[in-house]
């Protein structure tokens, strides 16, 4: 046949490739086209692997490696998705994908795919599900129990920053009035601990001494 283009298939994608051709006719094979061409058969990129997923406020880091195959053409950027449906173009090729504006505590299922010079890849089959989490929220309440150099004084966990539990809760606290956040001395115990009140007891304090203190709580994400 005569019909443009001619479509050559059984080709290895990633190999580059001369094309020549030539037209026939009753009398035999014309001649060859003096200016050979060359070109590399392509397809779209396998799909990627979802490595660490790592929760921050409002936020979720995706380690990935790349794809067994970029199908014959360099990756250029990675898409990913937070919905399935909708997905957002991240330039370049480095992990991690940084996905942001997301809500605490709200449990969202990555999905990625390559892009190359052919278009989307596949996307990660396995889709990872990852919940943004925060710092938790906790009030300082009031000095009780006040002795010579003993005190208990205590704070409220408000909010858990999107997690399960805070791992960490206690007091810091200082001569100086309005010291800084995590600054002070440290009082605190470990454990699983949910939202409400507690107390902390405190020894060792000097006589006729005014101190300051500040209530907090740890989770995955960091200090109150």
């Amino acid at each position: 046949g005569t019909a443009i283009p001619i479509v050559t298939t059984g080709l290895n994608n990633g190999t580059s490739y001369t094309v020549r051709i030539r037209a026939v006719n009753a009398a035999g094979d014309g001649t060859v086209a003096t200016a050979s061409s060359t070109a590399t058969p392509r397809t779209t990129p396998g799909a990627p692997t979802i490595g660490t997923i790592t929760a921050g406020n409002g936020q979720l880091s995706v380690a990935f490696t790349a794809p067994a195959s970029d199908g014959g053409s360099a990756i250029t950027d990675y898409k990913w998705s937070v919905d399935g449906t909708a997905y957002t173009t991240r330039a370049g090729t480095a992990s991690p994908i940084v996905i942001t504006g997301l809500n605490t505590g709200t449990a969202y299922t990555v999905r990625i795919r390559a892009v190359n010079a052919a278009g989307d890849g596949t996307v990660a089959t396995a889709g990872s599900t990852a919940t943004p989490i925060t710092t938790p929220t906790v009030t300082t309440g009031s000095a009780s129990g006040v002795g010579s150099t003993v005190a208990t004084l205590g704070g409220n966990i408000t909010a858990l920053g999107g997690t399960a539990s805070a791992t960490e809760r206690g007091i810091f606290y200082s001569t100086t009035s309005g010291f800084a956040d995590g600054t002070g001395t440290k009082v605190s115990v470990t454990g699983t601990f949910s939202t409400g009140a507690f107390s902390q007891s405190v020894s060792g304090l000097s006589k006729n001494t005014t101190y300051y203190f500040k209530a907090f709580a740890v989770n995955s994400a960091g200090t109150s």
